[in-house]
């Protein structure tokens, strides 16, 4: 069965308890927030967690995302140390997957010599976090990425191919509709690289970024064919709503139950104890 989770608009207790009150399944939210955590905070931290019954299945950015890591004055080779304590922290939540996005530093140069300079740090930071998660037990899923934001990593095919040139670990990836759509692909290569998704993320796709709205019935877009092709993937892991724009969470994140209810899903979690 898929199960269902969201992102808090803001990292703060009240909105976890909300995700628990509606049933949600599991909560996402980026690795730096287990960084800041004294030893104590954090233990503190996991045992609401769990009190809440919100799983984490998998956490984005283990680089932090405001910084160019790609940047001469950022040694993202030193930042390991910082990645070990986000992972360790993050396999004992019983997180499965770090998630590679950093999309705002993937935009290489479009010609000149510095491309395959570019290129190559991409690469060697995604290795190096890659081999950090797997010593931990936890898979790394490269997040497809609009070309917007990114010229590394828009599409399923694309992706097959860094998969092969990385090597071991071996990676997987995740499909967030938003992206998904960005890049054109039909719904069929869904089915074709099924083998390969291990994640999925969801909101309104047309809003433009940042703003992130909670998808609904009433919008200007038809999701039927996306939830008639994850049926036929059968696909069994988490599905994220990845909304950061919300005027009151705890009644939309509610209310929005009722969307997915109309395609058959609901909710595996009974909520906080």
């Amino acid at each position: 069965m898929i199960k269902l989770g969201c992102y808090p608009d803001v990292f703060q207790k009240d909105r976890f308890e909300a995700m628990s009150r509606a049933g949600y399944d599991f909560t996402e939210f980026p690795l730096e927030n287990l960084l800041t955590m004294s030893d104590d905070e954090f233990i503190a931290f996991k045992r609401f967690l769990s009190h809440c019954r919100l799983e984490v299945i998998a956490l984005p950015n283990p680089y932090p995302p405001a910084e160019n890591i790609l940047s001469p004055t950022f040694d993202y080779k030193s930042y390991q140390e910082k990645i070990k304590t986000e992972v360790f922290r993050a396999a004992e939540l019983g997180c499965q997957y770090i998630i590679y996005a950093q999309g705002n530093v993937r935009m290489m140069p479009v010609f000149g010599k510095g491309i395959q300079e570019y290129r190559a740090k991409i690469m060697e930071t995604l290795s190096l976090a890659a081999l950090t998660a797997a010593r931990e037990g936890l898979g790394t899923l490269l997040e497809l990425t609009s070309k917007n934001r990114t010229n590394f990593g828009n599409t399923l095919a694309e992706f097959v191919g860094i998969r092969a040139e990385l090597g071991a670990p071996a990676i997987d990836t995740l499909c967030d509709l938003r992206h998904f759509m960005s890049a054109g692909e039909p719904f069929a290569n869904l089915i074709v690289y099924k083998d390969y998704i291990k994640h999925l993320h969801i909101d309104y796709p047309y809003d433009v970024f940042p703003t992130r709205r909670f998808p609904t019935l009433a919008d200007d877009f038809d999701y039927e064919p996306f939830f008639d092709t994850i049926a036929k993937m059968g696909y069994t892991g988490g599905l994220a709503v990845e909304a950061r724009s919300y005027e009151d969470f705890p009644r939309q994140i509610t209310e929005g139950l009722s969307f997915f209810q109309h395609f058959g899903l609901t909710p595996q979690s009974s909520g906080a104890a």
